[in-house]
């Protein structure tokens, strides 16, 4: 968890059709983000409504604990670190967002102040 603190940026995969993410990384790595990459993020990013209690409830964990609840254990018990470690990536990716956009306000703040000057 130790080498995850070392670096500058941790992203996760399952954000990178998120806006949110995707300005992050063109502002950190300070590349432009193109309008058609933009409209790309939005079109990925689109959630399937799940309304009914069996569309909720019916997941893949739940198809095992009903056809073979050991595996659930087992399973758990194999990804136990790796589980602990993307939960620390994803501590560490949520920080780091959160710090961009208080970097991001205080300049735009900086800037509004000086304008106004």
């Amino acid at each position: 968890m130790q080498a995850l603190e070392s670096f500058d940026v941790v992203l996760l995969t399952e954000t990178f059709d998120e806006i949110e993410q995707a300005e992050f990384v063109a502002d950190v790595f300070n590349v432009p983000l193109m309008n058609a990459s933009l409209a790309n993020v939005k079109k990925r990013n689109v959630r399937i409504d799940r309304s009914t209690a069996k569309e909720k409830y019916n997941t893949y964990q739940d198809i095992l604990r009903m056809t073979a609840p050991e595996l659930i254990g087992l399973i758990a018990s194999h990804s136990r670190f790796e589980m602990e470690l993307y939960q620390h990536a994803m501590k560490l990716n949520a920080e780091g967002i959160q710090r961009w956009k208080d970097e991001k306000r205080l300049l735009v703040e900086h800037l509004l102040v000086s304008n106004n000057k």
